[in-house]
């Protein structure tokens, strides 16, 4: 497979799973909204984790919800918006379309259609019906990619770019909440609830559980998908068949230690400030896999690149 279009499927992955996941975080962040929750320190500590505060300042005085909303939803200039990640995905299946199944691109094309019919007053009116439905495109889109696409090299750098992008998300929703609700059992099970993950803790723990188990499976949980650990153990796993026989792969390095790292962490309290300083590591950590992962991918010699399996 040629460097390029394994990098092009790798960023698909990223943008997808960037555009479902923050979608649940807005949704955590305007459901905040309906039980009493300050609406304008919530907003702006959502924007904080997000990296995107000082973009949207530069268009914006207040951070009021229908402006967020829309910055964050609709505003295709914000490059970490889910219109810009849903239209990124669409570009880049549509250089690589012959690498993909069709129904893939449709799937796509669905969501980027349905997205640019939306309104900002539609959005601001109906917020929770606007995420239903994006969150229900979104598994949609998923279950083509685990169900259609051939167990080769493409469908490998495609899953690993979701499932980096899904870590680094999760860290963000954890950073989030934690801000937003300390150790507030219902605020974390809604939190389970929207990353698809309440059945499998409920599977794992007791009746008793606090916040500090919710996010201690987040983060080593290695039987769910929303999990940091399980996410970063099938990165490794990929990887390693993609990048087999070749030799000085960095990414794989980079992601051995932060997977270590994480998995014999002993988790600060929701209430440690410590907390967030560890997901601040976990994060750094990803984006040095990301960049180690690219640096392969181009510095790998042509023999290498054509010795993939290609689609």
């Amino acid at each position: 497979m040629l460097s390029r279009h394994a990098e092009i499927l790798f960023w698909v992955g990223r943008y997808l799973q960037r555009a479902a996941q923050t979608g649940q975080l807005v949704a955590i962040t305007s459901m905040s909204q309906v039980e009493g929750h300050h609406s304008e320190h919530r907003w702006r500590e959502l924007l904080e984790v997000l990296y995107l505060d000082r973009a949207f300042l530069e268009h914006h005085d207040e951070f009021t919800s229908d402006a967020v909303l829309e910055f964050l939803v609709l505003d295709r200039s914000n490059d970490g918006s889910i219109a810009a990640s849903v239209a990124a995905a669409r570009d880049g299946l549509r250089n690589v379309r012959d690498l993909v199944p069709l129904d893939l691109l449709e799937a796509v094309n669905v969501g980027h259609s349905a997205i640019r019919a939306t309104s900002a007053m539609q959005l601001a009116d109906q917020p929770a019906l606007f995420f239903d439905l994006l969150n229900e495109r979104a598994q949609r889109i998923s279950g083509v990619i685990h169900d259609s696409m051939v167990r080769a090299d493409g469908y490998r750098f495609l899953v690993v770019g979701q499932y980096l992008e899904r870590a680094e998300m999760t860290l963000r929703t954890i950073d989030v909440n934690r801000l937003a609700a300390g150790d507030n059992v219902e605020s974390w099970l809604r939190v389970l609830r929207s990353v698809s993950g309440l059945h499998a803790f409920i599977h794992s723990h007791n009746a008793l559980a606090d916040a500090n188990d919710v996010v201690r499976f987040l983060l080593l949980g290695s039987e769910a998908p929303c999990c940091v650990q399980f996410g970063l153990t099938h990165c490794e796993s990929e990887l390693s068949v993609a990048f087999s026989g070749m030799r000085q792969v960095t990414a794989l390095r980079s992601l051995g230690r932060l997977r270590a790292t994480i998995e014999y962490a002993d988790v600060p309290l929701v209430t440690d400030a410590a907390l967030g300083e560890f997901i601040d590591a976990a994060e750094m950590g990803i984006r040095d896999v990301t960049n180690c992962l690219l640096d392969d991918l181009f510095a790998a010699t042509n023999a290498d690149l054509h010795s993939y399996e290609v689609l």
